[in-house]
Formats: structure tokens, C-alpha cells, sequence
């Protein structure tokens, strides 16, 4: 056999080689994305939610006109809903608000969403319901829901910069939690920032995909994709996690208990994202006056994560906002009565039922003010 024979031959069996070890990847990869499928939740996260900035029809951030089973949970499937103008709702609102409307638009993260629970056993959803039934037709209540899992102030704020003045709303309700300030840590941020204003990128444009939305289509369409970077968020946290232990233990060693009032991350960062944060709820507040919208915080559920309510209660103080606070009528019950979760802490129909009475009650006095000027 001749060289050139010889080079030929090796090239075959090189190509050969290559061809079969990609195929062999392709096989393990697919493998691999039916057991996740089998294993895994479905994601909840939209295959791209950036929207131009021109673009005035949509009030929210959610996919558009969603009608399916949710499967985020195999065991806990529920019905999905979104309208074309990006709510939690399985209709649209009427543009521009047509007299006679009391509009609330409910902001926040999967708390405000609603995982797990239909349309309308949301809090959004049994505010509205709860209200129309006590002001028996003299005012129409609508309560939007442009909730989206992940959300932190600083999408909410570009949210309502963008899009809150569209539809009108009489009302804000800000939701917020805990995991807000865990939300601010920069690889949370990378997964589910809006962008805007206070979010380190602008707003998109419509024109290019972008990395962050080949992200997110993979997040959504990938069981293989979101359990790997599940499995390495998890490993970040541990470590954050082994990190503040080592740091407590050697606090309690010195007698000084400083650190104990933190939770899952290290003292100077939450000092950092807490600061952070004030400053964009602030600037949340001045722009909702400046729109002329009346705001509301709320704060869902029974947080036993030390500092947080006292945090929120300076806040609001600060800025005159009311707020309010779920902790007490929750603690009446027992968690997995209220919460779908007690691991993950997401409110089944009955803790949605909860929040919304608070909330009733501390909206109906601004709605008896718009029945009686009306």
C-alpha cells in the first residue's frame, strides 16, 4: 500500500472516529434529555420574554396567550393562562381603562405568579373576585398579575417604568420577600434580569436574540439544560452556605453572635444587596408618584429568616408606604395548610386566599374613596 494510500486510509477511519464519537454524544445527550424530562419539572421560564422597548401593547412580561398544563411540579399540574398582553390572565384588559374601572397591578416574583394554582386562586385572582363580590357592581375591580418567577426590585421597577403607566393602574402592589435580596446576587441576576435602568444592561431592543435569550430558550425547552445549571446553582449556594457556617462558628467562638441574624450569605454582601436594594425601592416609590399611582408592599407568607420583616418595615416607614404584613394571620395556621411547599415556601390556594384578604382589607378603603368621588 502506498502512502498516499495509507494518509487516505487514516483520514477515513479519523473521520469515521469523530463521526461515531458525535453520534455517540448525540445519543448520550438525548438519553440524557429524556430521563430529565422523565425526572424533572418542565420549566416555567418563557423561551424569551425580552420585548422591544417601542412596544406599548404589553402590560406584563409572561409569554403571550399560554393555554396548557403547567408541569412544573408532576405531582402539583395546574393550568396555565397568560393573555396577549403578557398578564397572568386569560383575558385581555380594555385599553385605555374605560370609566368605572378600580385598576390594581400586582408586581413581584413566583409569589405574585402563582406556581402550582390556577389563574384565579391566585392572590391577584381572589382579590379581584373578593372585591367585585363586596362592591356588588357600584365599581369594577380588575387586578392584573404580571408576576414572573425570579423578579427582584430592580425588574419590577424597569416593569413599571416600562410598562405600568399603560394600563392605567389606580393601584401598585409591590410584592416582596426575602429571597429578593438573594435575588440581587449577580448570578441570579444573569438568569433573570429584565433589564432597564437599575438592571446593568438596557433594555432590549427586539432585534438580536442575544446570549441571555438562548439562555432562557434552553431554560425552557431543555429538561438536560436546566438540570445542570440547577446542579451548579445548588453548588454555589452550598458553598455560600459552607461559607457563613465557618464564619458563624468563628463569630460564637469570640462570644459574638453578630452574624446569626443573617441568612445564607456573607455579612458584608447582604449589607451590600440591602443597601442596593433601598435604593431602587426608593426610586420604585418616586416613580410611582411621579405617574401619580398610589403604591402598596406587600409581604406574603410567614418568613422565618431573622431581620427580614423589620427590614422591610424600615423601608416602607422610610418612604411612607403602607405595608402589608401576612406573618401574623399565617402563623395562626399550620405551614402545609397554607403552603403547597413547606420546603420551597409557595402558597397553595388557601395561602393565596390568606394574602388575599390582608390585602381586601387594606385596598377596600382606597376603593370606597373612588366609589364615593365617582
Amino acid at each position: 500500500m502506498s502512502p498516499e494510500d495509507n494518509e487516505r486510509t487514516l483520514k477515513i477511519s479519523l473521520t469515521r472516529r469523530l463521526a461515531f464519537a458525535l453520534v455517540a454524544l448525540l445519543l448520550f445527550v438525548f438519553a440524557g434529555e429524556i430521563v430529565c424530562r422523565t425526572l424533572l419539572y418542565s420549566s416555567p421560564y418563557e423561551p424569551c420574554p425580552e420585548r422591544s422597548a417601542a412596544d406599548v401593547t404589553l402590560l406584563g412580561d409572561l409569554r403571550l396567550n399560554v393555554d396548557e398544563i403547567s408541569l412544573m411540579d408532576r405531582n402539583f399540574p395546574f393550568r396555565e393562562q397568560t393573555n396577549s398582553q403578557g398578564l397572568r390572565r386569560a383575558t385581555d384588559v380594555e385599553l385605555p381603562k374605560p370609566t368605572g374601572v378600580y385598576r390594581v397591578l400586582c408586581v413581584g416574583d413566583s409569589f405574585t405568579y402563582g406556581p402550582y394554582v390556577g389563574n384565579d386562586d391566585t392572590f391577584p385572582g381572589q382579590l379581584e373576585t373578593r372585591l367585585n363580590k363586596q362592591l356588588e357592581g357600584r365599581l369594577i375591580v380588575e387586578a392584573l398579575n404580571a408576576g414572573v418567577s425570579g423578579y427582584t426590585i430592580c425588574d419590577e421597577f424597569s416593569l413599571i417604568a416600562q410598562r405600568g403607566s399603560a394600563s392605567k393602574p389606580d393601584l401598585v402592589v409591590l410584592q416582596v420577600l426575602a429571597n429578593d435580596l438573594y435575588g440581587m446576587y449577580d448570578f441570579m441576576r444573569q438568569g433573570f434580569c429584565r433589564g432597564g435602568q437599575y438592571c446593568a444592561k438596557p433594555l432590549p431592543d427586539g432585534r438580536s436574540l442575544g446570549p441571555r435569550c438562548v439562555h432562557r430558550a434552553l431554560l425552557a425547552r431543555s429538561a438536560l439544560y436546566r438540570g445542570v445549571r440547577e446542579l451548579l446553582d445548588l453548588v454555589r449556594v452550598r458553598v455560600r452556605e459552607l461559607r457563613v457556617r465557618q464564619a458563624r462558628q468563628a463569630q460564637q467562638q469570640r462570644g459574638d453572635d453578630h452574624m446569626t441574624r443573617y441568612f445564607n450569605f456573607e455579612l458584608a454582601q447582604r449589607e451590600q444587596h440591602e443597601q442596593r436594594y433601598a435604593e431602587i425601592f426608593a426610586a420604585t416609590v418616586a416613580l410611582c408618584r411621579e405617574q401619580q399611582i398610589a403604591l402598596l408592599v406587600l409581604l406574603p407568607g410567614k418568613t422565618n429568616m431573622p431581620g427580614v420583616r423589620e427590614y422591610f418595615a424600615r423601608l416602607c416607614a422610610e418612604q411612607g408606604v403602607e405595608l402589608v404584613d401576612t406573618f401574623d394571620e399565617f402563623s395562626r395556621f399550620e405551614m402545609d395548610q397554607t403552603y403547597l411547599f413547606p420546603k420551597n415556601g409557595h402558597l397553595s390556594r388557601m395561602g393565596n386566599i390568606l394574602v388575599a384578604q390582608q390585602l381586601a382589607a387594606a385596598v377596600s378603603p382606597r376603593i370606597n374613596a373612588a366609589v364615593a368621588e365617582n
